[in-house]
Parts: C-alpha cells; sequence; structure tokens
C-alpha cells in the first residue's frame, strides 16, 4: 500500500493551451524484488488553460504501472491513467500515460 501527491502539467496540441492537475492517489501492489506493479484510485483538481479564457474543476481516476527500483531510492516509473472529467470540461481528456525517474524516501 502506498499514498503520493502528484502535479502534472501537459502542454496541448493546440498553441497556448495547457493542462494542470493536482491529485492526491492512493494505490496497492506487491514487490518481486525491484519491480513493483501497482493499481490504484486517485482524485484532485485540474486547471485547463486556454486562448480565451480557463477552467478548473475536480477531477478522478484509476491508474496502473510499474516501478523499477535502484540502489539511493532512485525508481524509473511507467503508468497509465484513465481520467474523469467533467462533461463541460473544454478540453477533454480520458487518459493519459507517462515515463518518470524519482527518488523514494
Amino acid at each position: 500500500m502506498g499514498a503520493e501527491l502528484e502535479g502534472i502539467w501537459q502542454g496541448g496540441e493546440a498553441p497556448e493551451t495547457s493542462m494542470l492537475t493536482l491529485s492526491g492517489k492512493a494505490y496497492v501492489g506487491p514487490s518481486f524484488g525491484r519491480f513493483v506493479p501497482y493499481v490504484g484510485l486517485a482524485a484532485g483538481v485540474y486547471r485547463e488553460s486556454l486562448p480565451g479564457g480557463s477552467d478548473q474543476g475536480t477531477t478522478g481516476g484509476i491508474f496502473a504501472g510499474a516501478k523499477l527500483k535502484f540502489p539511493l531510492g532512485v525508481v524509473i516509473r511507467a503508468e497509465y491513467q484513465w481520467i474523469d472529467l467533467p462533461a463541460a470540461a473544454p478540453l477533454p481528456m480520458e487518459n493519459r500515460y507517462f515515463l518518470g525517474l524519482g527518488l523514494s524516501f
């Protein structure tokens, strides 16, 4: 079991568009040595920036991924997220994926 806070900014395909999400996440997953697959739930807030204004609200979702742990707390992580935005959100988004490098304490 684990929990984390996550902030992600991503630029949009159209010029001057972007999305920022801040989420609290809870996950479970077994550990197989340095390899840790996991699944979990997320809830948070988002802000979409558009050329003519912006929109903000709440978001939630589920995710699945895997971590590979190295000495000194270095972690490589790959994750796929299914995201639930309100139907009124100007920029629709149903899912996203990422690959990251981080430190674990």
